[in-house]
């Protein structure tokens, strides 16, 4: 099932190629046929800029989608972890705490902030 985000990553894919396929058109018409080569060159880097911003969007899309697996990656992990735990602790439990904390960070007054996976944050 395809997602917005994929909808918008095919999209970009199929924008960059129909621009590529105009570019190499232009290419072709120019070794062809005679023209105005400051024309020429204004219409092939317009088209080059053009290519490059579509691009960029494309990579930006695939890093957010990568992003988006690693965090339900990271999520059913989690999910898997505590529901393997029972519902009261007697003692530490190790695998739950690399499961849930990215870090904690102590300071010189006692005080400490505990960083879940997620990005939340706590003082405790």
């Amino acid at each position: 099932m395809a997602t917005l985000l994929d909808l918008r990553i095919e999209k970009a894919s199929r924008e960059m190629n129909a621009v590529a396929a105009v570019t190499k058109k232009h290419i072709a018409q120019n070794a062809e046929t005679e023209q105005d080569q400051e024309e020429y060159d204004q219409k092939y880097h317009a088209l080059v800029q053009q290519y490059e911003k579509l691009q960029q969007q494309f990579t930006k899309l695939q890093q957010e989608r990568a992003a988006r697996i690693n965090r339900m990656d990271t999520l059913h992990h989690f999910l898997e972890t505590i529901s393997a735990v029972p519902q009261v602790l007697d003692s530490f439990d190790e695998e739950l705490w690399r499961a849930t904390i990215e870090k904690v960070t102590v300071f010189h007054d006692g005080k400490m902030i505990f960083q879940f996976l997620d990005g939340t944050e706590i003082q405790g």
